[in-house]
């Protein structure tokens, strides 16, 4: 179908001159939705940088503030912000017959509303699974003709904030089919030990657990060190390869980016630590990731991982934290890493971090235990099989597509693109194994 897409998202711009918390991760969701609409048929125009459209972060977060307090005190919003402000940003997406899709958080959506695209066409817009002490506000996506989320809960938690359920379709991250004939970089481990001043011999015995993630807060990277390295002296053949880097100044505070650079410069000092500070391109990185033995993923802020999806479809036994929305998205395929009984706040909202005892007794069950691992790869690839191929994904494309024209043209198909979406909300929850459509947050946490 030949339909033009105008895709307001997040670029390398983002990343490269604002280093916020919005769009690190969202820079690679991006580009994988616009391929999606690719695959699914559809031609799509460029990904614009929401900061770039709007000339500067400090312009956009001045609107921004403005519609989501509305928005979060349960008013309307403004969904036409005046033109002397904003006539640069609203003549650049003047043009008909444009599908608008935002992939944003709720932030940037509060302004991008406020250029009024859904008067000129379809608007397509995002909504996260609310992690603990955040609430989704249904005054942000009123203007919307559909709603996409990444991950069930966040579905559940729409539809009880009063979103229609019609109005809402899950498109499950995906990975690309070539990943079943992704081998392993013979090169890399012994590359990366030479990079970080190790003399490793690298044999049959050798066992690598590997981390990838960004240096923030919630990543819960260094408790899951401290738990490597409780049990590393019974395993004196395996190493942790830590893979990531900051994202510029790291999110959070400046102390915090002091305290990680300070606990790293101990862990290069140990014979067993690897640390890959490279950023290779997708699917490249996939040859990287199928060097490692073990994948463990602890983060305690993440809302829906590409990581783990691409780890478990390349049949890697997982490790993941049991919180936010790990097991809505990954039950059955995962071993769940029990969370500490003690919260952490930042950012005004809550998040666990990993008990490191229990994170160290399944490093040690696993390094053990080799039948153990392939059966939890076994498992893990089947899962993301069923749940995150690209077939699951381009099923979808199409009815998004054809419902938002449906829906924004007011044609006589709108009943039945209501039924359809609704139907396959409800196939997707008996496919994750989701029971009595409740999302559990952990004990004591503020969800106000």
């Amino acid at each position: 179908m030949n339909l033009k897409f105008c895709l307001i998202g997040h670029t390398e711009h983002t990343t490269r001159n604002f280093f916020s918390n919005q769009g690190m991760g969202e820079v690679v969701h991006a580009k994988k939705f616009r391929q999606q609409l690719i695959n699914g048929g559809y031609s799509s125009g460029n990904i614009l940088d929401v900061y770039e459209l709007f000339g500067t972060k400090e312009q956009l977060d001045r609107f921004a503030e403005i519609n989501h307090s509305l928005a979060s005190h349960g008013f309307q919003i403004i969904d036409d912000f005046p033109n002397s402000e904003l006539s640069a940003a609203k003549k650049h997406l003047e043009a008909d017959g444009h599908i608008y899709i935002v992939l944003s958080y709720d932030w940037i959506l509060s302004a991008v509303t406020g250029l009024g695209l859904h008067l000129k066409a379809p608007l397509i817009t995002k909504s996260y699974s609310p992690t603990n002490g955040r609430r989704v506000h249904p005054a942000l996506y009123e203007k919307s003709t559909l709603v996409i989320t990444e991950c069930l809960a966040a579905n559940i938690e729409s539809i009880k904030a009063g979103i229609p359920a019609w109005k809402m379709l899950y498109i499950p991250h995906s990975f690309p089919d070539s990943i079943n004939k992704t081998t392993k970089d013979p090169e890399y481990l012994k590359k990366l030990a030479k990079e970080n001043n190790k003399n490793i011999s690298f044999t049959d015995k050798t066992l690598v657990v590997g981390m990838v993630t960004r240096f923030k807060q919630g990543k819960n990277m260094v408790p899951a060190l401290l738990a490597f390295k409780k049990i590393q002296k019974e395993f004196p053949d395996a190493i942790f390869v830590l893979k990531g880097g900051y994202d510029g100044v790291v999110e959070g505070t400046v102390k915090l980016k002091r305290i990680l650079k300070q606990f790293l410069k101990k862990m290069q000092r140990e014979s067993w630590f690897l640390w890959d500070r490279s950023f290779n391109s997708f699917p490249k990185v996939l040859e990287e990731f199928s060097c490692f033995d073990i994948c463990v993923h602890p983060s305690g802020i993440d809302t829906a991982s590409n990581t783990i999806v691409e780890f478990m479809a390349l049949g890697k036994p997982c490790l993941v934290l049991e919180e936010q929305t790990n097991p809505y998205l990954f039950k059955g395929g995962v071993e769940m890493i029990k969370p500490a009984s003690k919260l952490r706040l930042w950012n005004d909202f809550h998040y666990l971090t990993p008990d490191i005892d229990h994170l160290a007794s399944l490093f040690k069950q696993y390094l053990s235990d080799e039948k153990l691992r392939k059966e939890l790869g076994d498992r893990a690839k089947d899962v993301a099989q069923k749940r995150f191929s690209s077939e699951q994904t381009l099923k979808r494309i199409p009815l998004l597509i054809e419902s938002a024209l449906s829906f924004y043209h007011q044609l006589p198909t709108q009943e039945s693109y209501r039924k359809k979406i609704v139907r396959q909300y409800e196939e997707d929850l008996e496919l994750y194994g989701i029971v009595n459509n409740s999302m559990t947050f952990h004990p004591g946490a503020s969800i106000s």
